[in-house]
């Protein structure tokens, strides 16, 4: 298994905010890995005090690298490291 960790904060509406790779793979992995954490919707706001504050999170993301051929768009480049 690869781990990809990724840092990244929760605004004041709940939406993912300033995303970033704290532990990478490689750029395609990590990417996608960025593009996963962008797909969450609708965190719980985090209250301190009664009001709505930015709350930071990392998530790690496991990979499972397998040798094995993957059809891949032209465009698209293989997520491995």
């Amino acid at each position: 298994m690869q781990r990809i960790l990724v840092h990244f904060l929760v605004d004041k509406t709940g939406e993912v905010i300033d995303e970033r790779i704290t532990e990478g793979l490689s750029e395609a992995c990590d990417q996608e890995a960025i593009r996963l954490v962008q797909l969450i919707k609708d965190f719980t706001i985090g209250y301190q005090r009664g009001k709505p504050v930015i709350v930071e999170y990392s998530i790690p993301i496991q990979l499972r690298v397998v040798n094995q051929p993957v059809r891949l768009k032209s465009s698209e480049k293989p997520c491995y490291p």
